[in-house]
């Protein structure tokens, strides 16, 4: 199903709430008696007192240094923990994305500003799931010549994690873990950035009402692609990077507007061949998480070699299909960018 195409402004990720405004301004007596009020409330304090806000600010430091972060890219886990807070009909469909056909497990992706990139990255790398022949087959994908050059930079790092994976299988799960500066893991977030605005900055002419004006529309490029603002990235970035790679996405949603009967699925680059590799999302809130597709075959191994064995069947990772892409697409941004009448081009709809 396709949905009209939204305002400009609707384009755009919703990024985290501004602050609030300050309060109105108060008559210049009220403000003398309360400056009054607050000199002899300070005049009273004592020196431990006054110690108060270094200590709580103190306080607060170490408790953040005591916390560990997630990693950025977890281990398979079944949907039942994502589903909990979630109604009955979204927590039923999601309990059948990890029944037959689709077997889908869920791994969890860091909310630091970058999951829509981490995702689509982690979906490149992890064909070390399923051994050797999908790393080759996915291998043979990123070196295609007819990808746009705006992946150039994408296939290079790609490439370079699968073939270390060829010969260690914990390579790609560590490098997409790898929070170093220079890393390979957070040089293919920043560089699905770049390929997404790249391709954006193309085809202009598809892309230019994520900005209103083209002023807006070039700050609009020019914080996507900064790693250091971590913009969040939305419609208009997974339709760039499923045509500049020529991957398949799927968007599992469930942060559809109003009461649904079944978690929602839009798709992209549904007219490339089924042989493509598949990018799958979960998207709730701002947040997109990584789907992880499996088969009845055996059982999913882990980078450290264990076995993880789920509670329903034994699963074994599809490596090619390794992504869910959780991005954040509110209902009403759902749009179509064909570029032009009858050009065949990725679509969001609705499965």
């Amino acid at each position: 199903m396709l949905v009209q195409a939204p305002s400009a402004v609707s384009l755009r990720q919703p990024q985290p709430p501004a602050p609030a405004d300050p309060a109105p301004l108060i008559d210049d007596d009220d403000d003398e008696a309360l400056q009054a009020v607050l000199l002899a409330s300070l005049e009273a304090m004592n020196g431990e007192e006054a110690k108060l806000p270094e200590q709580s600010f103190k306080q607060q430091e170490d408790l953040f240094g005591s916390v560990t972060p997630p990693p950025l890219v977890s281990l398979p886990s079944s949907l039942s923990s994502f589903a909990e807070g979630l109604s009955e009909d979204v927590r039923r469909s999601l309990s059948d994305l990890e029944k037959p056909p689709t077997l889908l497990k869920l791994v969890r992706v860091r909310g630091d500003g970058h999951c829509l990139f981490r995702v689509c990255g982690a979906a490149l790398v992890l064909a070390a799931w399923r051994g050797r022949e999908a790393i080759d087959k996915l291998l043979d994908h990123m070196r295609d010549p007819d990808l746009h050059p705006s992946a150039r930079e994408c296939q290079d790092i790609i490439i370079a994690v699968l073939e270390r994976t060829k010969a260690e299988p914990s390579a790609a799960f560590s490098a997409l873990n790898d929070e170093a500066d220079g890393s390979r893991g957070q040089a293919l977030v920043a560089a699905l950035r770049r390929c997404s605005v790249a391709y954006m900055r193309a085809h202009a002419e598809r892309f230019r009402l994520c900005g209103d004006g083209e002023a807006d529309w070039e700050r609009y490029c020019t914080e996507m692609e900064d790693m250091n603002l971590a913009r969040y990235g939305g419609h208009p970035e997974l339709v760039a990077l499923s045509e500049s790679l020529r991957v398949r996405i799927d968007i599992h949603d469930t942060a559809a507007l109003g009461p649904v009967a079944s978690v929602p699925t839009y798709r992209l680059g549904e007219h490339l061949p089924s042989t493509v590799p598949i990018v799958r999302g979960l998207r709730r809130g701002l947040h997109f998480n990584l789907l992880l597709q499996a088969t009845p075959e055996g059982d999913v191994a882990t980078p450290e070699g264990d076995v993880a064995r789920p509670a329903s069947s034994n699963v074994v990772v599809e490596a090619a299909n390794v992504v869910e892409v959780t991005n954040i697409i509110e209902a009403a941004d759902v749009v179509d960018v064909a570029a032009a009448a009858g050009e065949t081009v990725t679509r969001m709809r609705t499965s």
